[in-house]
């Protein structure tokens, strides 16, 4: 729940900032006819980033087990990628982003209304993708459970509200610290995703150590299980080789991310 909470709330608030941020430049440049066609944009990314999510979602239930179980895997290292970069280059664009989506539509403005619908289509779409692309790939490490369920539409909720309240400048939102906290959290989320996908390809035996495990947790009800199922991805056991790989993939982005510098060794006489 608390992944998919903040995986939803992180992704739509950026989209919500992005469709506040144009409507109000068109608003204040009374250009509403072209309103429409801003709503129009959002309207069509929502809908092919929700059909993405039903494609996914019913393409791995035509496939054999050990097929979805390769799938799975497959989407689980595109999504380490994609997150990896939006994280990196939103903590780049965060300052910006205001000011960039603006000059975009005063250019859009002076093209034609399709401009606009096109400017906010592809703004929108891109973390529309990306969110369900992840979600489906982070869904696969969870057991049945409603409260995944709940999380995303928690966050969906929470970011629309925010995105209103910055819009109406009932809220000041620091973009920049948001977003290197969200970063970090997003890091050990797909450092989950990750591990889950490092064992999908060890259950398919394309990768060793399939029965190496750094610990096995039991099936019952317990903090534990739930901690590693949210946080981790793993629902009962964790590899030695995932486990590697995590810390690996961890250690060095938080590392570049947060521009740890190494301390200055001195040599001593």
């Amino acid at each position: 729940m608390i992944s998919t909470l903040l995986i939803t709330l992180r992704e739509g608030l950026e989209a919500s900032l992005i469709i506040g941020i144009i409507y109000s430049y068109l608003v204040k440049n009374s250009n509403k006819r072209a309103v429409i066609y801003l709503w129009l944009g959002v309207g069509l990314a929502v809908a092919i980033s929700l059909l993405i999510g039903v494609v996914l979602s019913i393409f791995s239930k035509v496939l054999s087990l050990k097929a979805e179980e390769l799938f799975v895997a497959v989407t689980s290292l595109i999504v380490v990628v994609l997150v990896t970069w939006m994280v990196f280059w939103m903590k780049s664009h965060a300052n910006g982003i205001a000011v960039d989506l603006k000059n975009k539509t005063d250019n859009a403005i002076k093209i034609g209304n399709m401009a606009i619908f096109l400017v906010v289509f592809f703004a929108v779409i891109r973390e529309g993708v990306e969110t369900a692309i992840f979600l489906f790939a982070k869904l696969k490490t969870f057991n049945q459970s409603f409260l995944p369920v709940i999380g995303i539409g928690s966050g969906l909720t929470l970011a629309i509200l925010l995105g209103w309240l910055v819009y109406k400048r009932s809220l000041k939102i620091n973009l920049k610290a948001f977003f290197r906290l969200t970063g970090i959290a997003l890091i050990f989320i797909a450092g989950g995703v990750l591990m889950h996908g490092v064992s999908e390809l060890q259950s398919y035996f394309l990768l060793p150590g399939v029965e190496m495990l750094v610990w096995e947790i039991s099936k019952g009800n317990n903090l534990l299980k739930y901690f590693v199922e949210a946080i981790l991805g793993f629902s009962n056991s964790v590899s030695v080789l995932a486990f590697i790989i995590y810390f690996i993939y961890i250690l060095v982005t938080l590392t570049i991310f947060l521009k740890v510098k190494p301390p200055k060794l001195q040599l001593v006489d």
